[in-house]
């Protein structure tokens, strides 16, 4: 028998491509095998009795998807749902109308309209409501799945051909650990974590990471690697910063087969986690399997058929996903001697049922019965459904008002039904072969390539500069200074509406605080990835100091010290205040207008001054001003602060506000370094001198809360609020410890957040020029 195996292989960085190699290899003997592994190729495929296509949810697969289109055969999916694909070689090679023709010919009338608001920019496809399964379906003499979960789908969506369940194939490498362990510099005692793959949203990378840093807690030798390349959605750089993990993760970035393999087999722990699911399968999964180590899973669609014994499964959503995640990390660190049991049953099962030559065999087994017509009789097939069981009740379609704003590709929340991402178009699906029209397969332009993503090391990322520099710092002039915040020709260096809108629902799931207003107010003027990777690092505490600033009006002015224009223009946008100024440090007497460029064409412009915040009298009368903001400058000033503070006094009116923010020396966290043996400051690093030679400015003091307080009110202050918060929300599940030993001497436990937040209301002078609690001489 004569099949062609159309499918992209490597180098193509697809995990489809890797399987597709595999399964040829095991194929061979048993068959006359021919190889399509591109457009030009697809021409030849009539000469072959039985054509396997291999279709995946990019556009690697493109050509296996027009020629599937072109030339019946046998179609292998390895998830259930072709949205992404169709996209991409639709919307994003401008082919506008091939798309619309694609989701009306899938999902019907209320999906077309749904995606023409999609084609107005005004809410992101609905990928997980328009599975894009019934063209596919509809050309196909057979279908292979790699679980009952996909092989459902398939039936409910309509489709009555013959089915077969194969496994995925599974590699069982030998590979020894050690020399890739040294290679990643962990010593043999150290517990290694490993999570592999593209790193996207869905696979909880950020449940995982909350978990590990709670083991990091109970084990600091700890380690975790993430070998895949970094989604845009998820930028792990503010992630990892967030969560104190840069010395415990390392980022590798795509790795090659052999390296991917290596780094594998030095692992301890693999977590292949994820949701939501459309019945994809994980050949990093079968690969860490085949190398027998323990592996978590989530607990839904194909992952869960797998045998119990052979992986811990893990329920998504809820609070007790994150908890159980860590009691399996800690248990399989605690209890080696188990891992191994886990971990060697794991592999004798893999090779008994997911051995490459069986798996070929069930390939060639069913490619006969579809070329001669017979269906799926043997027992080893699925039961064709009858028409009966096709019968779906009808099921509400996506509305416009479940979606908000200009969000893309938004997750659905973790108390939705698994596995609902195929009823939203239920109504819709009719059997195969029912349907009145069958349009001409969409014909799209080449794919394109990508390059490989370089490893990185552990390494510490440090604190973004927080609007002060040091004397060596002071450059010629007040434009090349200037230039050194986000800002290029007075203006930020910006993304098209589009990239901007796409990369932030999909951290709705590990940044509850996105939810609110203010914030999306504040991310909507980011103007890049880099800009919003670090508001989302400070998130928490930027939306706090917008919510406790009082509101101005038009006649009144304000003051933000360390402007880097990125809580400015909500300043005057959301707070109302008639006159945003700003100031940042550099040689006295120097104005600028900087601008701001919001994706959508925003624009905001306001004059920054330079001096030295705690040297130079500031450049303004007394009494100009109704606020004052001075977020995150107040801990890097080194040689007089409270200079800062009595001419933020002078330039207030009478009543008006100074809004102070810095980070809290008594926190939780603080308590837990010292208490373990670390230092207590939140950021008490050294700053290595850049390639000029200059230096960023670092913590010189970090500041209790009651100094603050008395700070303010020595400079003629009545002390409003006094509180403290996160700078990224987060549970701390590891300090329950330190809030339980608060307890038990009776101490206090409010004001133990990170950062503290002061609003002071001018009643009077500065009172204290050189307070005792914190000069001397």
């Amino acid at each position: 028998m004569r099949i062609a195996l159309v499918s992209p292989l490597p180098p193509s960085k697809s995990g489809i491509a890797d399987y597709s190699a595999a399964l040829a290899s095991a194929l061979s003997p048993l068959c006359n095998l021919g190889l399509v592994t591109a457009q030009a190729q697809c021409a030849r495929l009539d000469s072959n009795d039985v054509a396997v296509y291999q279709i995946g949810n990019n556009d690697a697969h493109d050509f296996v998807y027009r020629a599937a289109m072109a030339h019946p055969g046998v179609v292998v999916l390895h998830e259930a749902n072709l949205h992404h694909l169709i996209a991409e070689i639709t919307i994003k090679r401008g082919d506008w109308d091939g798309y619309m023709q694609a989701v009306e010919f899938d999902g019907g009338s209320k999906a077309l309209a749904f995606a023409q608001a999609v084609r107005r920019l005004e809410v992101g496809p609905d990928y997980d409501g328009v599975p894009m399964l019934r063209r596919v379906l509809e050309r196909t003499r057979g279908l292979i799945a790699h679980s009952e979960y996909v092989a459902n789908i398939c039936r409910e969506y309509g489709f009555q051909g013959p089915v077969a369940i194969i496994p995925h194939g599974a590699w069982l490498p030998d590979t020894p650990g050690d020399q890739w362990r040294e290679r990643l510099g962990v010593p043999a005692e150290a517990p290694l974590v490993g999570v592999f793959g593209h790193l996207k949203p869905y696979k909880r990378i950020a449940e995982t990471l909350r978990a590990f840093r709670r083991l990091v807690k109970r084990n600091p030798f700890a380690r975790l690697i993430l070998v895949g390349e970094e989604h845009p959605d998820l930028p792990l750089a503010p992630l990892l910063g967030s969560l104190d993990l840069q010395g415990h993760v390392r980022h590798i970035g795509f790795a090659p087969i052999e390296d991917f393999v290596g780094y594998m087999a030095a692992c301890d722990i693999v977590v292949n986690m994820r949701y939501p699911t459309v019945g994809e399968s994980s050949g990093s999964m079968l690969r860490a399997l085949g190398l027998g180590k323990p592996v978590l899973v989530s607990d839904v669609g194909s992952f869960s058929e797998f045998p119990d014994e052979v992986c811990l499964k893990v329920p998504v959503g809820g609070p007790t996903e994150e908890d159980l995640i860590y009691e399996y990390l800690h248990y399989l660190c605690e209890h080696p001697e188990e891992a191994r049991v886990l971990g060697t049953a794991a592999r004798e099962w893999v090779a008994d049922t997911c051995n490459w030559n069986r798996v070929a065999e069930l390939y060639v087994d069913f490619c006969q019965q579809v070329m001669q017509g017979e269906g799926a009789s043997a027992d080893r097939w699925c039961a064709i459904p009858s028409n009966e069981a096709c019968v779906l009740e009808p099921t509400a379609e996506p509305s416009l008002d479940s979606f908000s704003g200009s969000e893309h590709d938004a997750l659905p929340s973790e108390t939705d039904m698994v596995g609902s991402t195929t009823d939203v178009a239920a109504a819709n699906r009719t059997p195969i072969g029912d349907s009145e029209t069958a349009e001409e397969p969409i014909a799209c332009p080449e794919g394109l390539d990508e390059s490989p993503v370089e490893p990185s090391a552990f390494v510490l990322l440090p604190e973004e500069p927080a609007g002060e520099k040091q004397e060596s710092q002071v450059n010629e002039s007040v434009n090349n200074d200037l230039a050194s915040t986000p800002d290029n020709e007075g203006g930020f260096d910006s993304e098209s509406p589009e990239q901007a809108s796409t990369a932030l629902p999909q951290f709705a799931g590990a940044l509850p605080q996105l939810d609110s207003a203010t914030a999306q107010a504040l991310l909507a003027w980011a103007p890049n990835s880099d800009a919003r990777g670090y508001l989302i690092q400070h998130l928490s505490r930027l939306v706090e100091t917008l919510e406790l600033l009082p509101d101005g009006g038009p006649a009144q002015s304000i003051l933000e010290m360390g402007c880097y224009m990125q809580i400015t223009p909500l300043l005057q946008e959301r707070k109302g205040y008639g006159e945003v100024r700003g100031c940042y440090y550099g040689p006295a007497g120097h104005e600028r207008r900087q601008t701001a460029k919001a994706p959508d064409g925003r624009t905001f412009s306001c004059l920054v001054d330079t001096f030295d915040a705690e040297r130079d009298r500031y450049p303004y009368p007394d009494e100009r001003f109704d606020a004052v903001v001075c977020t995150e400058l107040f801990e890097h000033l080194g040689f007089d602060p409270i200079h800062c503070l009595a001419e933020a006094n002078r330039i207030l009116k009478p009543g008006g506000y100074l809004l102070l923010s810095t980070p809290n020396v008594c926190s939780a966290r603080a308590i837990a370094a010292i208490l373990t043996g670390y230092h207590p400051g939140f950021f008490p690093a050294f700053m290595k001198p850049g390639p000029d030679g200059d230096v960023d400015p670092r913590h010189h003091r970090e500041y209790a809360p009651r100094e603050i307080q008395q700070a303010l009110a020595d400079c003629g202050f009545t002390v409003e609020t006094i509180r403290t918060g996160a700078y990224w929300n987060a549970p701390t599940p590891e300090h329950a410890w330190v809030e339980h030993l608060l307890d038990r001497y009776e101490l206090d436990r409010s004001l133990r957040g990170e950062c503290i937040f002061a609003l002071g209301r001018k009643t009077g002078p500065a009172v204290d020029r050189y307070p005792g609690w914190l000069y001397y001489g």
